[in-house]
């Protein structure tokens, strides 16, 4: 039996709780990099070839991420429909972890966290080229192993042209490789599983309006004054985490024990849950219909002057060509 090329960085079950029915059983994607908005079936959105596929040594491409995330959305769907029901799994259950357990995936598995890793890697990079660009002594090292790796030497004029180029590292470009891109996902898994099982859960019911999804869909919402003073992430005791179970229900999370299970909103509250979803999104918003409104969210929270560039198998920091020759 062959394996699926096309691996989903939004699943498909949690994509068809948003189709609408013009198209009916449609979802409608705004990129908001192109400004391009289309319709597809779910199985045909969010994809891309060989996502979480990594090769081993004989080249061979295996897709036992993607196997292990399928387990986690199977395990999680009887949950996902009580919450569509209003029904929150019993604390301390293995129902509640296994969906606190898709939870932490959704949001350790997206493109966004791809492009975190790939930051990282370009600050790390930068680190190293102002001190090899400001200490003489590490310059002189660095030269020292590129040519007992290479076999080449360089004179005095070569090192002078190289240092130069160490002045504007526009050149430059830095290829991570997949499973250091992936490595995020299962070194944090299950702790930020244990955090979203240990919070108060509520569903949030949209009475009039709706909500919308992305390729970022578990976000933060925190008042600013408390951001600096006691930035501990998802543990902050004022955080509220929400993520979009369809486009009329969503799930609430929040360390207040004094929240209600079920909780109704109304145009506005549900339009500002939008608009977090937006400007946390990395590319990609999905909605049941075709809205101008939401054409202009995706507009508006673009991000055209991001150094990261997500390709295929590796993140390409500041892409300019490559190393410069004489």
């Amino acid at each position: 039996m062959s394996e699926p090329k096309y691996h989903h960085f939004v699943p498909v079950f949690y994509l068809k709780h948003f189709v609408g029915k013009k198209p009916q059983g449609h979802i409608w994607t705004y990129d908001s990099k192109s400004g391009d908005v289309w319709s597809s079936l779910p199985e045909n959105t969010a994809c891309v070839k060989d996502y979480y596929s990594i090769k081993n040594k004989d080249g061979k491409r295996l897709n036992d991420i993607e196997k292990f995330f399928s387990r986690v959305e199977s395990d999680a769907a009887p949950i996902y429909e009580n919450l569509l029901r209003g029904v929150l799994p019993t604390e301390g259950t293995q129902e509640r972890f296994d969906f606190s357990l898709f939870l932490a995936l959704m949001v350790l598995r997206t493109q966004s966290m791809r492009c975190f890793v790939a930051e990282i890697h370009r600050i790390l990079a930068q680190i190293l080229i102002d001190t090899y660009r400001t200490i003489p002594e590490a310059f002189d090292t660095l030269i020292n192993r590129i040519e007992e790796k290479t076999g080449d030497k360089f004179n005095k004029e070569d090192r002078e042209y190289l240092y130069k180029l160490l002045e504007n590292p526009s050149w430059l470009t830095i290829h991570v490789p997949k499973k250091n891109m992936l490595l995020p996902v299962f070194t944090n898994l299950i702790e930020i599983a244990k955090i979203f099982d240990c919070m108060k859960w509520s569903v949030v019911n949209a009475i009039h309006g709706f909500f919308i999804t992305s390729d970022n869909p578990v976000i933060k919402i925190l008042d600013p004054k408390f951001t600096r003073a006691n930035n501990r992430g998802f543990l902050n005791e004022n955080i509220e985490i929400i993520f979009p179970l369809s486009s009329y229900r969503a799930l609430l999370m929040t360390w207040y024990d004094q929240v209600p299970d079920i909780l109704e909103v109304f145009n506005e509250d549900a339009w500002s849950v939008n608009k977090v979803l937006a400007a946390n999104s990395e590319q990609y918003l999905y909605a049941h219909l075709e809205d101008k409104r939401i054409k202009r969210l995706a507009k508006k929270f673009n991000h055209p002057n991001s150094r990261i560039i997500v390709q295929g198998f590796c993140s390409e920091v500041q892409v300019k060509g490559e190393w410069p020759r004489r």
